[in-house]
């Protein structure tokens, strides 16, 4: 996080106009005595088109021994990456009342790994037009993340999503695929990305075979 990154703050999350800086780029953090919202000079995307995802050998061969489902329990995510030890941990009681708010109201979703009982992985974003995004993810289980990511980035494009935004630039996320923008780019992203018209997930569980994750992957692998 640079200094140049904050953009402003907000006393409250009101979902309305949480959406409509959503859509503008921003996001917020909590922080005391309200919200600060932030759009980075540096920014980690992934473009859903061909070449956008990088998904390891290892992480195919999950698909099949794991469960995996969109929307079935968001707030179980939410509440899983919360609780994942991590430096600089945000997720508190205030946003978890928002991401509750926003799952309501059918703006919030969530990729859901099972797998040993209970959740093994996810992640969980915001859909903003035609960007997905992305808060926050968790794995309990090695590569569970990887896999719900891949399963994002394909249903993702399958919807008509243009973007999946991951917030400021990490080492991980360009393992993963993601680019970097500066402030500029990212902008003329998104203004492409106000074309685009995504169709609902659909929500439940997914038959997720390794066969079915290629096929859904397919239009995003690299060379």
């Amino acid at each position: 996080m640079q200094g140049g990154d904050l953009a402003g703050y907000s006393l409250t999350l009101e979902l309305d106009r949480a959406l409509e800086l959503y859509r503008q780029g921003l996001f917020p953090l909590p922080v005391e005595g309200g919200f600060a919202w932030f759009f980075p000079e540096l920014r980690a995307v992934m473009r859903l088109g061909p070449g956008a995802i990088p998904v390891s050998t290892s992480t195919m061969k999950l698909a099949g021994r794991y469960r995996v489902a969109i929307d079935l329990d968001p707030l179980a995510v939410v509440e899983a990456c919360a609780g994942a030890p991590r430096p600089g941990g945000w997720i508190d009681g205030s946003m978890i009342a928002f991401y509750r708010e926003a799952a309501e109201a059918g703006h919030l979703h969530s990729v859901e790994v099972y797998g040993g009982g209970g959740l093994a992985g996810g992640l969980f974003g915001i859909a903003a037009g035609g960007v997905f995004c992305g808060e926050s993810m968790f794995h309990a289980a090695s590569n569970t993340s990887k896999l719900a990511l891949a399963v994002l980035a394909g249903e993702a494009r399958r919807c008509g999503y243009a973007l999946i935004d991951g917030q400021w630039v990490t080492s991980h996320l360009i393992s993963l695929g993601f680019e970097t923008a500066d402030r500029e780019g990212y902008r003329r992203m998104l203004e492409g990305a106000r074309k685009a018209a995504p169709v609902p997930f659909k929500s439940g569980p997914l038959e997720m075979s390794r066969a079915r994750l290629q096929e859904l992957i397919a239009p995003l692998r690299r060379a």
